[in-house]
């Protein structure tokens, strides 16, 4: 089912496959149309260098660290979503 603009949309992502996760969230945040359709964003980002990483929850994504994390999450706000990540 798709959203509309008067819609109130929650999106959760979380596969626990980095790579595919982080082509999405790409896509999210270059096409502001759909993440205006978006009110809610719920995203475990997987970044290298994790605290969680020692305690079992395998390597993040080599190429996103938690800078970048930030940057995403930050742009995604500023687009008008308020976007949620957690570890």
């Amino acid at each position: 089912k798709l959203c509309h603009k008067d819609d109130y949309c929650v999106f959760k992502l979380d596969m626990d496959t980095p790579a595919v996760e982080s082509a999405i969230v790409d896509q999210l945040v270059k096409d502001p149309v759909v993440v205006g359709l978006i009110d809610e964003f719920y995203y475990e980002d997987h970044v290298s260098m994790s605290p969680m990483e020692h305690q079992g929850w395998g390597i993040g994504h080599k190429d996103h660290d938690l800078a970048k994390s930030i940057q995403i999450f930050s742009k995604l706000r500023a687009m008008g979503t308020r976007a949620h990540s957690w570890v």
